[in-house]
C-alpha cells in the first residue's frame, strides 16, 4: 500500500500526518502504524494522526508510535490544525473532534505556524502523597514537581515510573 505522508512536529514531538477524508487509510493495521513510525525501519515519529471529516467537522484520530489508537495529544492537536490549515480547511480558527471532545483553536500565525489550542477543562486529578499530581488532559500526565530540573535523570526517573506495575496497562505522561 502506498502511503502518502506529512510529518509535522510541535514543540519536539513529531507526527506522521495522513488526510483520510477520503477513508484511503482505514484499513492500517497497528503494525502498520508502528511500523511507519519506527525511527529505525519507518518514517519515525512519536504518533501517527489521520485527519477525516465528519458531519462538516474535522476529527483527529491520534495513534501511538507502538500503532495502537492513543488519547488527546496537546502537541498533536496544534499539528493537526496546521496540517488543516495546510490542506485549505481551516483560517483562523477550527474547532475539531478528538478522543476526548471537541476542540477549538485559533491560528496566531502562518509563518511560522503558531497554534493556541483550547483543552478540555481537567476535572479528574489526584494528589499523591509524595506531593505529586495526576491530571487527565485528554490523555493522562504525572505531574512532579521538583526544584532543581538540572538534577533529574528525566529520560531514567519518568521511565521508572511510566513503565511501573500502576501505569504500564495504558501508559501515562510524567512531567517534572
Amino acid at each position: 500500500m502506498e502511503v502518502n505522508f506529512f510529518k509535522y512536529q510541535g514543540t519536539g514531538n513529531d507526527f506522521v500526518m495522513l488526510d483520510n477524508r477520503a477513508k484511503e487509510y482505514k484499513a492500517l493495521t497497528s503494525d502498520q502504524i508502528a511500523y511507519l513510525c519506527d525511527r529505525r525501519f519507518g518514517v519515525g515519529a512519536d504518533g501517527l494522526i489521520m485527519l477525516e471529516e465528519e458531519n462538516e467537522l474535522l476529527r483527529m484520530h491520534y495513534y501511538n508510535a507502538d500503532g495502537n489508537l492513543g488519547s488527546m495529544c496537546g502537541n498533536g492537536g496544534r499539528c493537526f490544525v496546521g496540517f488543516a490549515h495546510l490542506l485549505d480547511l481551516c483560517k483562523g480558527s477550527v474547532q475539531f473532534m478528538a478522543f476526548d471532545g471537541l476542540h477549538k483553536a485559533n491560528i496566531i500565525s502562518t509563518s511560522p505556524m503558531i497554534v493556541k489550542l483550547g483543552m478540555n477543562e481537567v476535572t479528574n486529578f489526584s494528589l499523591a502523597a509524595s506531593g505529586s499530581v495526576d491530571v487527565d488532559t485528554g490523555s493522562p500526565h504525572q505531574v512532579i514537581f521538583v526544584n532543581d530540573i538540572g538534577n533529574v535523570d528525566v529520560a531514567t526517573e519518568g521511565s521508572l515510573i511510566r513503565y511501573s506495575a500502576k501505569y504500564k496497562a495504558h501508559g501515562i505522561n510524567v512531567n517534572f
